[in-house]
């Protein structure tokens, strides 16, 4: 049901709003019952800065004097239906009660009361004249799904400690409580392990041309850290250990455990990132090995699940490998055999396994198919299911693939899915999917937010969902976000903050690269390298082919496929005269062979406007306004082919992008080597 000036996501369960409202005053008390403490000292360090109120505290038997205004915070006499993290929230004129059986219920209870005051609340600085006022309301909120997740893929692309926390923070404004860390693959091991310590020293670190080295990991104390500040926002972590493959990294730092010894080098991106990235089974020091590194694991995190992957193990050296074969001989399935054995050492240390497909059964099951369909079909046949589809859940996706109606469509467990009361309560929730192979730390918000917001509702449960009614809510949800310090990309049509130097953002209109244009399963990889040398690690990003200057540039492996795209958005609509794209390296190597350059009028309405000649594309504009420029292959290069995109150009009355602010007609370009 719509109730007008509620903006709430997610939605609750049961809305009644009344007449009135309730406004918060430098006089304002929150009153505290037993084990509300930290709760409530949460709630009061949200609410100080944007208002500059001291909001005292007061337990329910030190109040001698009755306060101009209350809010107040019970546990344990909330309705038993609430469960654990459901909550009941009145708001009257002077008088606020936010009760809950559960302090997770009584947190969230106050993610939805900051909602209810204006965005500006959410301010990080005090907000001068602004009337702090919450609508008259009750309601009796508790979500349908316990598995709320997120996957952050800190294999691919380190992410900072301090990325964690401001990931860890959003997520549990919007009611999400699971965090799952890819925390292993073939491009980095990002986790200390004490008994071994090549993991990190080699393990976690890529060497690119040039001598550039990047990567990083976790210190087992940042664990402990990030582990405790997650606790305090009821977010548990789940470690991912990915096996039988996409163990590269772990191969090169102790060959032994590889069939042949064959991964020696980490390579970021590489063209068959599977292939000889997969533990032997056939050696009994693999198995040696992975207990130590679960040993550890188990005991840097406290939750009650460890992710073992388990899925695309290739096994073609399996088939090759003596030691492999004459496991086989005795134990049938090599794979399965190896998952079980998996999974009865977590077991041994308290812990339950999850994994993809391929995984172990007892084991939950991460569902990543395109429809949902095999998750359905797992939690028929008795296991747990956390539904991360394709389709829906892969926010690495371009929002011309994943939209947010798309998103916001997905439910969980739906009526066609035909699931018996059994079956259904085996559908845990949800996971939305942020792999790193195209989403940089810096992109990680621009590329989750709005679409994240919409997954939140849905898995907190809606019983009649309505798109229309969630962009409404939506709309105010964007302001709350930008006073956060929280970016949105350009699946909804609201500001985006620029991401370019400042001197191309005083020569033009606000224009900024966006991460969430690739296209296609096969995106064109990110920041596989993309510098001249010395140019330093800022260059690596694919802002570089969008950064005013020449010496610059992305480098990708691709495109694979003819309808590859790179697009550059803007900040708004404008018209411009010319547009320019270069593509190759100074010598002539690395170009787009074929391909076209399109400008859009808007999302999905794309014109060509001219074809590349020897890596360039230039042309004349009219005055229609554009949104968004894109290089588009037309054809299929080779696997090992790489494109290096130098720069798109856009001019307007004489000004360019390109910092000298040359006109383009007047560019000078590198001189092709004579082949």
């Amino acid at each position: 049901m719509r109730q007008k000036g509620i903006q709430i996501i997610p939605r609750p369960s049961h809305i009644e709003a009344q007449a009135g409202h309730f406004t918060l005053t430098p006089h304002t008390v929150i009153q505290l019952a037993p084990g509300t403490e930290s709760i409530g000292a949460t709630l009061a360090k949200h609410l100080r800065p944007a208002t500059g109120f001291p909001l005292p505290f007061a337990g329910t038997s030190s109040v001698t004097k009755a306060p101009e205004s209350v809010i107040e915070l019970r546990l344990s006499d909330a309705p038993p239906q609430t469960g654990d993290e459901g909550y009941f929230l009145q708001v009257r004129s002077n008088h606020i009660l936010l009760r809950a059986a559960k302090p997770a219920g009584l947190f969230y209870g106050c993610q939805t009361l900051r909602q209810l005051f204006p965005p500006a609340i959410e301010a990080s600085a005090r907000v001068a004249h602004a009337a702090w006022t919450a609508p008259a309301v009750t309601i009796e909120d508790t979500p349908q799904f316990v598995w709320r997740g997120v996957l952050l893929d800190p294999a691919r692309q380190f992410i900072s400690k301090q990325g964690l926390y401001k990931a860890i923070d959003w997520m549990a404004y919007h009611k999400l409580n699971r965090l799952h860390l890819h925390l292993t693959d073939v491009d980095g091991w990002r986790l200390e392990i004490k008994k071994y310590p090549r993991l990190t020293q080699v393990g976690a670190w890529a060497r690119l041309d040039g001598g550039l080295k990047i990567g990083g990991y976790y210190t087992q104390k940042d664990i402990r850290d990030i582990v405790a500040y997650a606790n305090e926002r009821f977010v548990m972590l789940i470690p991912e250990i990915e096996m039988p493959s996409h163990a590269g990294a772990a191969l090169v730092a102790y060959p032994e455990l590889n069939c042949f010894g064959t991964r020696t080098s980490i390579a970021q991106f590489p063209v068959d990132p599977l292939c000889g990235s997969e533990f032997c089974p056939g050696n009994d020091h693999v198995l040696e090995f992975i207990d130590g590194v679960l040993s550890e694991v188990a005991a840097l995190f406290p939750g009650p699940i460890i992710h073992i992957g388990g899925d695309e193990a290739e096994m073609r050296y399996w088939g090759e490998c003596p030691k492999c074969q004459a496991r086989q001989k005795k134990v049938g399935n090599l794979h399965d055999w190896f998952m079980d054995q998996v999974r009865d050492k977590l077991a041994a240390k308290g812990k339950r396994a999850m994994g993809w497909s391929g995984v172990t059964k007892g084991a939950v099951f991460t569902c990543w198919d395109n429809d949902g369909s095999g998750g359905w079909g797992a939690a028929k046949g008795g296991w747990d299911v956390v539904m991360a589809t394709g389709n829906h859940h892969y926010l690495n996706y371009n929002i011309e693939r994943t939209t947010l109606k798309t998103a916001y469509d997905f439910d969980p467990a739906p009526a066609r899915a035909a699931l018996s009361p059994e079956a259904r309560r085996h559908i845990l929730g949800f996971e939305a999917c942020l792999w790193g192979e195209m989403i940089p730390e810096n992109h990680l918000e621009s590329q989750a937010f709005p679409r994240i917001v919409a997954l939140a509702e849905r898995g907190w449960g809606v019983e009649r969902p309505d798109f229309e009614d969630f962009t409404e809510r939506l709309k105010i949800h964007v302001e709350r976000l930008a006073q956060m310090g929280i970016l949105t990309g350009p699946a909804y049509g609201y500001p985006i903050q620029t991401a370019l130097p400042g001197r191309i953002r005083n020569a033009m209109p606000s224009l900024i690269y966006s991460a969430s244009q690739n296209q296609n399963d096969e995106d064109w990889r990110w920041t596989l390298t993309g510098i001249d040398r010395g140019q330093g690690y800022d260059a690596i990003l694919p802002a570089q082919a969008f950064d005013g200057d020449l010496e610059t540039f992305h480098m990708s492996w691709g495109p694979r496929k003819d309808v590859d795209t790179f697009t550059v958005v803007l900040n708004k609509p404008d018209t411009f005269d010319r547009v320019k794209a270069i593509t190759g390296m100074a010598n002539g190597d690395h170009i787009l062979r074929e391909g076209v350059l399109e400008v859009s009028t808007g999302y999905g309405r794309w014109k060509e406007v001219a074809r590349f000649k020897k890596g360039v594309a230039e042309t004349k504009l009219d005055r229609s306004k554009i949104v968004s420029v894109r290089i588009r292959s037309t054809i299929n290069q080779p696997p090992n082919a790489l494109l290096a995109i130098r720069e798109i150009i856009l001019e307007k009355n004489g000004q360019s992008t390109l910092k000298t602010l040359s006109p383009v007609d007047r560019l000078h370009l590198p001189a092709a080597a004579s082949k």
